[in-house]
């Protein structure tokens, strides 16, 4: 029983250390890691929107609007971050559109964890090449064979979401 004891104990305060240092390194650390986030979106919000400066909008649903700006002030586009369920995770679509020529300017994948070598071919340019400077009215896209429920879900989130907006900008409520 007193060698139970002894074991408990020991178990105990390596558990509450080891729990004080996880605490220590996640303060210190989580600064760091928003401050990167924040500098990957504004580097690519420049990347799917050629802009100045953005504002970011109302969120509309579960997506994030960003208005971009030229030097003069005047709107540009709009940047969209947009959720699509892929096959493992959710996959994080920046959508770029030219409110002029309501055509999407190109898109970017932020954020997914699909399968490596099959589902993270979303990420290649020959996938995103295919959005640059498209209309709405071009309705076929390629999909990536070995991973179909990963392009999907980006081809619909770009379709989808970039119809939602031109109709929000059209109606005059963005």
């Amino acid at each position: 029983m007193n060698e139970t004891l002894k074991l408990a104990i020991t178990l105990m305060v390596i558990s509450v250390f080891s729990a004080a240092a996880l605490a220590v390194v996640y303060e210190k650390t989580y600064p760091i890691i928003q401050a990167n986030k924040v500098g990957k979106l504004n580097n690519a919000l420049k990347e799917v929107l050629p802009a100045e400066s953005f504002k970011e909008q109302e969120p509309f649903e579960e997506k994030r609007i960003f208005k971009g700006f030229d030097n003069e002030n005047n709107q540009v586009g709009i940047a969209v971050l947009s959720p699509a369920p892929g096959f493992q995770s959710v996959i994080k679509v920046l959508i770029g559109i030219d409110t002029k020529t309501k055509t999407v300017t190109t898109i970017k994948i932020l954020e997914h964890l699909e399968t490596p070598g099959l589902g993270s071919r979303i990420e290649e340019p020959d996938f995103l090449g295919q959005f640059k400077q498209q209309g709405l009215e071009k309705q076929d896209f390629d999909a990536i064979t070995g991973a179909t429920i990963s392009s999907k879900a980006v081809i619909d989130s770009v379709k989808e979401t970039a119809n939602e907006i031109i109709k929000l900008i059209e109606e005059g409520k963005i």
